[in-house]
């Protein structure tokens, strides 16, 4: 029985310590967002991304809180580091049409691109 509290106690601590690890939008980020629209092109083995256009927004639209990525979904993936001292303070997954089509009978025999892609990123 002792154990058991023991047990449940240390795990309350871990989730304690797992809050306050949590990074702040504030303390990194302004609240505006960079939109970056790209185009993803190729076949079934090449990947080729196209820079659209950069344009700022005046608000940011994403999450303040949880702004890592513990699950790692999508096929393309991003990662903002802190400067100084190295540390991951944002993660974004994502998935893309293109990815689909490369699994077709075409894209072995073809070049293909799909527009309207975007990425939003902070300030």
């Amino acid at each position: 029985m002792i154990y058991r509290k023991i047990i449940l106690l240390a795990f309350a601590m871990m989730g304690m310590v797992a809050l306050n690890a949590q990074i702040s939008f504030s303390d990194y980020f302004e609240s505006k967002t960079l939109r970056i629209d790209f185009e993803l092109g190729g076949n079934d083995t090449l990947t080729m991304v196209f820079l659209k256009e950069m344009k700022q927004e005046p608000y940011w639209g994403g999450p303040v809180k949880n702004l890592t990525d513990p699950f790692g979904y999508g096929n393309f993936r991003y990662r903002v580091y802190d400067a100084v001292t190295g540390l991951l303070i944002f993660e974004r997954g994502f998935g893309s049409l293109f990815e689909e089509w490369k699994a077709t009978p075409d894209s072995d025999r073809t070049h293909h691109g799909l527009t309207s892609s975007s990425l939003m990123l902070f300030f």
